[in-house]
């Protein structure tokens, strides 16, 4: 069977920064990114040809590319529509126990895997389908019970919101999204509120310690699993609300990203799949971030 071009692979992304792909753009690496990517691999003993090891390494390539491209964009975002404008502005603002909790909405409904359709249902739960944020941080903590009658009167417009690929299969049902909102908020309850359930440690700490303190923590959340986790976390370091990057592409739990990696480097420990995955990003000097959606879409 043949693999979809990873151009293709990326063709959602492209559509959620507002990119436009012409077939040819930007499809290959450098030939010092490929040279590198090639030692690595045969210093690592991968098992596939050196063919599929250069169409891995244009995968990384688009990866790498399109996601400094994305981080951009979602930091230059100020729509009042678009749960990442809304995030943009609460933290100008100052108010980070808010555009953290904005971000929980967006990494709900799947924002950065999401099409353009998909663009509003964040930001249309949050302002209760009206113009003007509502179900804010502060109204959700001092009235609970308020926010959940809300969802319960209002599961026919629940249902016009729509989740992004990597939430596909999540719920639109008032009780489960209640859930799901009611997890994060005793979690973050917890610890005084969003912005220091997500603060970090600091410089004395790896950045692998310090995501993984959060991936750890964020464990309770109803409904985030280790992706839910990996792209909540992705997502905040994307929006400068948190500074940690992980140093392990978090295989385990993992579907695509876990074939890529049996894939490339043959049927091993899951252990052992990861300390390659660890070490290919190391010696490249790049996030494990972009190895692991390099091995998702790679293995398409």
């Amino acid at each position: 069977m043949q693999r979809r071009h990873s151009q293709e692979c990326y063709s959602d992304f492209a559509s959620s920064c507002g990119i436009k792909i012409r077939r040819g753009q930007n499809a290959r690496p450098s030939l010092a990114l490929d040279d590198r990517v090639l030692k690595i691999l045969a210093s690592q003993s991968t098992i596939v040809s050196q063919g599929e090891q250069k169409r891995f390494a244009e995968c990384l390539s688009q990866s790498l590319q399109f996601h400094e491209i994305l981080r951009r964009k979602f930091r230059k975002n100020q729509q009042s529509n678009d749960i990442i404008g809304l995030i943009n502005i609460a933290r100008a603002s100052g108010e980070l126990d808010e555009a953290n909790w904005r971000c929980f909405l967006a990494a709900h409904f799947g924002r950065s895997s999401a099409e353009q359709k998909q663009f509003q249902s964040a930001s249309n739960l949050l302002c209760a389908f009206n113009d003007r944020p509502y179900w804010t941080w502060n109204r959700v903590t001092k009235n609970p019970k308020a926010f959940r009658t809300w969802l319960n009167e209002n599961g026919r417009k629940l249902q016009t919101l729509s989740f992004g690929n990597h939430r596909k299969y999540e719920s639109k049902a008032p009780d489960i999204l209640w859930r799901v909102f009611e997890s994060y908020r005793e979690l973050a309850e917890e610890y005084g509120g969003p912005a220091e359930l997500l603060k970090v440690a600091g410089d004395r700490r790896a950045d692998a310690d310090q995501f993984d303190g959060l991936y750890l923590r964020l464990r309770p959340l109803f409904r985030f699993g280790r992706t839910g986790r990996f792209d909540f976390l992705a997502l905040l370091n994307d929006l400068n609300l948190i500074s940690a990057v992980p140093t392990s592409s978090y295989l385990l739990g993992s579907t695509g990203p876990k074939q890529g990696a049996l894939r490339l480097w043959g049927k091993r420990k899951i252990e052992q799949l990861e300390l390659l995955a660890s070490d290919f990003a190391q010696k490249l000097s790049i996030s494990s971030l972009n190895v692991e959606d390099a091995l998702c879409n790679w293995q398409k």
